[in-house]
């Protein structure tokens, strides 16, 4: 027993010894040295993290199609019998917009282009193929949303835009109305112009005159509206500028002469057709009081200046009047036909020359008896009993001349 105790005591005290030999490996301060080693690499690990960081920006700039809009991104377009709506799909993706469409909006559209097309150009084509097959498209007003409006449907119903400036009507082939202000055209004439322009019309197009505010209100398309406006800035110019002027005679009656050149003036209206007709001739409206006034069409200044023809006499309108008391012709007319109109008046008012008188002496007859026959106007017979008396005397032994020339036997075998 003892001995086992012992023995016990023994190994005890042996594993005591061991005990403080197994903290040797607690030598570990060269460990705890090495130990700030790896928090040298601590912060290569956030480099390493920083790297991917990078190289995952990299790439971002490349991805993006910021560049693109500067080089043109090619679409093809190979849409042959195909729906409706996957063409609005690709036309959403091109413009980057958000498309609203109508339950009308359905069928069938046919778009084949052989090669690739610019993304703008392509849009357009979009945009053109919707109009021609009958689908409207609506941009909301200072938002990215199109409507997009069936065939049954008409888009005015469904809030079209107003605008009145050229520089914002919206890119495209967009249903708009635009508001036309003019300065010297007629609202209402302008709107029958327009409407014969656009005829025959699509089922959105809409012309309102609006007299009191000297405008006209037309809904159109984009490219309509831009084609419209260049017309309208051409026709809504101020009116042929006239003048009034009297001219004075000096020797003819003032109301024949107006007589005269009314009389030239209606020939040259009744052979020339009406405006806008082919073979058109223009002319002059006669002047009279019960005459309506008649649509004239525009005549280039240029023109009238250059030559005058047997239709075309004056440019524009001419309206004469006689003042019988002053002997005068009241004229007004575009200055461009004035000088023609002051030479043709002094034509007509002419100094007209008279004839000079011729004395011949007589041998063998009174000069009272030759009176009466010089006397009576040429061609007319001689009294009887003179004609008897001069068969009897020598037809040789008289020469007389009157003023028209003539000598007496001429004027016996004129008897």
């Amino acid at each position: 027993m003892h001995r086992s105790v012992l023995l016990l005591v023994a190994t005890s005290s042996s594993f005591a010894q061991v005990a403080p030999v197994a903290p040797q490996p607690a030598k570990t301060p060269p460990l705890q040295a090495a130990a700030p080693q790896p928090a040298r690499p601590a912060p290569s690990v956030p480099r390493v993290i920083s790297t991917p960081a990078r190289a995952a920006q990299t790439p971002a700039p490349a991805a993006p199609a910021s560049p693109q809009p500067g080089a043109p991104q090619m679409v093809r377009l190979q849409f042959p019998n195909s729906d409706v709506g996957d063409v609005l799909r690709l036309y959403e993706q091109l413009t980057g917009k958000k498309l609203v469409m109508d339950n009308f909006v359905q069928g069938k559209v046919s778009i084949f282009i052989a090669k690739e097309v610019p993304r703008e150009e392509a849009i357009k084509i979009i945009e053109m193929n919707l109009l021609l097959n009958g689908y409207s498209l609506i941009p909301a007003e200072d938002t990215d949303i199109v409507k997009v409006i069936g065939t049954g449907k008409n888009p005015r119903t469904t809030g079209v835009p107003i605008v009145s400036d050229e520089t914002e009507i919206p890119d495209g082939d967009h249903v708009i109305s635009y508001l036309f202000k003019l300065r010297y055209a007629d609202p209402t004439e302008l709107q029958q112009a327009l409407g014969q322009y656009l005829s025959p019309p699509q089922p959105y197009t809409s012309f309102l005159a609006l007299p009191k505010a000297g405008a006209i209100l037309v809904t159109e398309n984009s490219s309509v509206i831009r084609t419209l406006a260049r017309i309208i800035n051409q026709v809504d110019v101020p009116p042929a500028e006239v003048v009034s002027e009297f001219i004075k005679l000096e020797r003819a009656d003032a109301s024949k002469v107006v007589d005269m050149l009314k009389d030239i003036f209606e020939k040259g209206e009744k052979t020339g057709t009406q405006p806008g007709q082919p073979g058109y001739r223009g002319g002059v409206r006669p002047v009279g009081a019960g005459n309506v006034p008649a649509p004239v069409a525009e005549v280039s200044e240029v023109g009238g200046l250059t030559a005058l023809t047997e239709e075309s006499v004056v440019v524009g309108k001419i309206k004469l009047s006689a003042d019988v008391r002053t002997n005068r012709i009241h004229v007004i007319t575009r200055p461009v036909n004035m000088p023609f109109v002051r030479k043709l008046i002094s034509e007509f008012d002419a100094n007209v020359e008279f004839a000079k008188p011729v004395t011949r002496a007589l041998n063998y007859i009174s000069a009272a008896d030759v009176l009466p026959v010089i006397g009576s106007e040429p061609g007319s017979a001689a009294p009887d009993d003179n004609r008897d008396r001069d068969q009897r005397r020598p037809r040789d032994n008289i020469d007389i001349d009157d003023r028209h020339g003539l000598g007496w036997d001429q004027r016996r075998r004129n008897a």
